[in-house]
């Protein structure tokens, strides 16, 4: 009994942290808050998320280090002899967007055109569903710094090409 009302209170508290941080960024942070949420897919706990973690997205100048960032990119095992092992994501950093993302990307095979074609693409030739929701996620990844680099919308009719 006593365990569950701790919970009870954690949870409020954790509800009352959630609602100041999303009017601070509905605050200051409107125009691009609007802009993330225009990506069909994205809901305004991964859009506070990623402006809150992301300073913004400031600090990235290219499309591409977005996803290095999130740990999407692949990394390559090689050697000149004899190690030859299948590419896997490097998993480097911010695990909580990248879970984000990857279930963003369990929608956005849904609503999301042109990661419904990627997806659909992927899936014929035979890749697995788990490695192709990730390049969906590494998708919505670089969509998501379009918007941000192009500070343009992306509506759900229009193809975006990467």
């Amino acid at each position: 009994m006593i365990i569950l009302q701790q919970l009870m209170k954690l949870c409020e508290q954790l509800n009352r942290q959630n609602s100041k941080w999303s009017r601070l960024v509905r605050l200051h942070e409107r125009e691009n808050f609007e802009k993330l949420q225009s990506i069909p897919s994205i809901g305004k706990k991964t859009a506070i998320t990623l402006i809150a973690l992301t300073q913004n997205m400031q600090n990235f100048d290219s499309a591409r280090q977005p996803d290095a960032y999130f740990g999407l990119c692949p990394r390559i095992y090689q050697s000149v002899t004899s190690v030859n092992l299948k590419a896997k994501i490097c998993k480097m950093d911010m695990s909580m967007v990248r879970k984000l993302l990857y279930m963003c990307s369990l929608s956005a095979k849904k609503s999301n055109r042109a990661c419904r074609e990627l997806y659909d693409r992927l899936t014929a030739k035979g890749k697995q569903r788990k490695l192709a929701l990730i390049v969906v996620a590494n998708k919505l990844c670089s969509q998501l710094s379009k918007t941000k680099l192009n500070t343009m919308k992306i509506s759900c009719q229009k193809k975006i090409a990467c």
